[in-house]
C-alpha cells in the first residue's frame, strides 16, 4: 500500500512503524462476495489505480503537487 501511494504521489513516505498496542486490529480486510451475488456489483478499478485516481483528484481539487 505505501509503494503504491509513493508510485501515485511521486513522493517518498516517511513510516513509522511502533509496536501494537492493546485493541489494534492485526487484519483486516472487506469480503464483498455476498454483495456482489446479491446485488451485481463487482469492482472495476484495481487497487493501485484507485490510489492513482484519488491522488489525482486530489491535487486538482486542492491545487497541489
Amino acid at each position: 500500500f505505501v509503494a503504491a501511494v509513493e508510485d501515485a504521489t511521486g513522493h517518498k513516505l516517511s513510516v513509522d512503524l511502533q509496536p501494537l498496542q492493546p485493541g489494534d486490529v492485526l487484519e483486516t480486510r472487506a469480503e464483498i462476495h455476498r454483495l456482489s451475488q446479491l446485488v451485481g456489483f463487482k469492482p472495476a478499478t484495481k487497487l493501485q489505480a484507485g490510489i492513482k485516481k484519488t491522488a489525482d483528484w486530489y491535487r486538482g481539487f486542492y491545487g497541489v503537487s
